[in-house]
């Protein structure tokens, strides 16, 4: 393959994605809000958040200090997502502590 074809598929694959996203919002733009997109919109990080802390407690040994980077990152991300009521943050931050624990402590 030369590499002209190949940053075409690159710039095809780009416009495209972006046409199907600009779509997206000139088609729905228009639509009154759905009370279920309304709910989801409210409750989705949550959900996730609490599908993101069983599974990650799905796997761990809970004898001597196995448990203690877990809880201790879960305890961050929902501190921090009561204070700042911003998902991003919270997994963001908390996922950052859970690996600075589980490289240089445990």
């Amino acid at each position: 393959m030369s590499s002209g074809y190949l940053y075409f598929s690159i710039f095809l694959c780009a416009l495209f994605t972006f046409l199907t996203r600009i779509l997206a919002f000139l088609v729905f733009s228009k639509v009154k809000p759905n009370p279920t997109m309304d709910y989801l919109k409210r409750n989705l990080p949550v959900m996730i958040m609490t599908i993101l802390i069983f599974y990650a407690l799905s796997g761990t040994e809970w004898h001597h200090t196995k448990g203690i980077p877990e809880i201790s990152a879960i305890a961050l991300s929902a501190a921090l997502h009561l204070k700042t009521k911003n998902a991003l943050i919270s997994i963001f931050l908390s996922t950052a502590f859970y690996m600075i624990l589980l490289q240089s402590i445990f």
